[in-house]
């Protein structure tokens, strides 16, 4: 891909997260930020509740109401003194953002959302530095957001066979994953050390959430060590490398089924009534009809943001880069940042299109790998395709698969294996999807329509006359939330994963 990994702000051990843990608190070097941190501290105290909560009690509205009262009254801060480096502006934006969030997503449903100065102004400054959307991302999330577990990791744990050690790695170490004196860190995160460091309900549920697309980022390094390996051979692309780019295909293939076993660790602690009732809440961004209002935004010279989706697993670059490389056809990236690059409006609601959207929310220095590997002269699927026409030209067997020589027949079965391997790990993700949004979602539909509180139209719900009005559009906000399943990044979501995954499995070569 580079001779410097720090291009792309890639890691040996962690690809796409850093090999130092994140800042814990912005106010250990810059005091000044203590007052974001102790509120959003507070919100995570007070276990602030949605405001789109069917049954919330007059103390958790009182308390919600209290907590966004005291943040719309704190003082806007600058965030001059955070330009200076990454890992504060990484913090800086996580921290906003969850302020961001907590303040929205407690808010009564339908309630107009003016974002207060204390908020839209520092994110926004921050965001614009990053070059990030003002709004909570995969990175806060995922990236950014873990510590290395101090105590000793079980025997046979997830990493096994998961995490490439420094002789397995292909990648060389930047310079970011040396420590303040110029060594190297000997702690980096695994999947069995890795720690959630925030959330926004302190449910296990929640943690595991998290833990599962950390482990899915750091089974993805060695992916991101194959592909490089892969593309260094293309360069030469001859007999030789071509036997080697088998081998390395081999083990993609291995590695991918590797990521999908760390997805799917995701059901061993994290409940689906509660992430569905009480986490996926807190991450919804903009929603249509009720456009956020930044207050201070025009008279400081900021455009009003147009990207403010919630995070998403389609805001992860190692999914994305997987695919780009691949030749799949979803996730080809654009300089300009264009999501409707092959064409009109049509085009742009597509799985493809969708899925580059989302390149939008993805750290600068990551969108720039999948930028460079969609636009480099060497491709893996037209080498493949290349190799495979012109073996068969040469065989006096009409176009008979059998009739490719062994190697180019297992340099074939070797790059279609890690196309099903990415089938897979697509359908292990709609699997995830319907234990965990499509099923709850029926389930409150279903509980709702029994209690009375839902008529096929949701204008037209009936509440009883004990439930007070706030509880009233909690109720029809449920019913329209549970019949749209629109994902996190706003994506109409089983139509939208089920049109990837079938583009997927088109993408063998035959």
């Amino acid at each position: 891909m580079s001779t410097t990994t720090d291009q792309f702000d890639i890691h040996t051990h962690t690809g796409f997260m850093p090999p130092e843990a994140p800042l814990r608190r912005l106010s250990v070097y810059l005091t000044q930020y203590e007052a974001w941190e102790v509120i959003l501290d507070d919100a995570i105290g007070l276990r602030l509740q949605l405001g789109s909560k069917e049954d919330l009690t007059s103390a958790e509205v009182t308390a919600s109401a209290r907590w966004r009262a005291r943040l719309e009254k704190m003082p806007v801060l600058s965030g001059e003194p955070l330009m200076s480096s990454e890992h504060f502006l990484r913090r800086a934006h996580h921290v906003l953002a969850y302020l961001l969030h907590f303040y929205v997503n407690s808010l009564p449903p339908s309630t107009p959302v003016i974002i207060p100065h204390s908020i839209s102004l520092p994110i926004l400054s921050v965001s614009c530095k990053m070059d990030l959307p003002p709004v909570l991302t995969y990175s806060d999330n995922v990236l950014y957001n873990w510590h290395v577990s101090e105590t000793e990791p079980p025997k046979g744990g997830l990493s096994k066979g998961v995490i490439a050690g420094p002789a397995e790695s292909m990648l060389g170490p930047s310079s970011a994953d040396k420590d303040a004196f110029g060594f190297y860190s000997p702690k980096f995160p695994t999947v069995d050390r890795v720690t959630v460091l925030q959330t926004f309900t302190s449910t296990r549920s929640e943690e595991v959430f998290y833990l599962a697309s950390q482990r899915v980022e750091l089974a993805g390094a060695r992916a991101l060590a194959l592909m490089e390996t892969v593309l260094d051979e293309l360069f030469l692309s001859d007999d030789l490398a071509f036997r080697r780019i088998t081998s390395y295909l081999d083990s993609l293939a291995s590695v991918i089924a590797e990521m999908q076993q760390a997805l799917e660790s995701l059901k061993d602690g994290c409940e689906p009534e509660v992430f569905y009732g009480e986490v996926r809440g807190w991450f919804f961004g903009e929603k249509e009809g009720n456009p956020w209002v930044w207050e201070g935004a025009e008279e400081a010279g900021f455009e009003k943001p147009t990207k403010t989706k919630g995070p998403s697993a389609g805001q992860s670059t190692v999914i994305h880069a997987l695919d780009i490389f691949l030749g799949l056809g979803n996730c080809v990236a654009t300089r300009d940042g264009d999501a409707s690059a092959n064409g009109g409006e049509a085009s742009y609601r597509s799985p493809g299109s969708l899925l580059r959207d989302m390149q939008a929310y993805m750290p600068e220095r990551h969108r720039a790998l999948l930028i460079h590997l969609s636009v480099t002269p060497r491709q893996l699927r037209a080498a493949i395709d290349g190799r495979v026409a012109s073996s068969r030209a040469m065989s006096s067997d009409d176009w008979d698969s059998e009739s490719l020589d062994t190697d180019t027949q297992a340099l074939l079965d070797a790059y279609n294996a890690s196309v099903a391997a990415v089938r897979s790990l697509r359908d292990g993700h709609i699997r995830i999807v319907a234990a965990y949004i499509v099923s709850p979602a029926a389930n409150e539909r279903t509980r709702l329509t029994e209690k009375g509180s839902a008529k096929d139209d949701v204008t037209e719900l009936e509440t009883p006359v004990d439930i007070g009005k706030a509880s009233r559009t909690a109720a029809q906000h449920a019913v329209k939330e549970a019949r749209e399943l629109k994902g996190t990044g706003g994506t109409d979501l089983v139509r939208f994963l089920k049109g990837v995954r079938d583009q997927t499995a088109h993408a063998a070569l035959i």
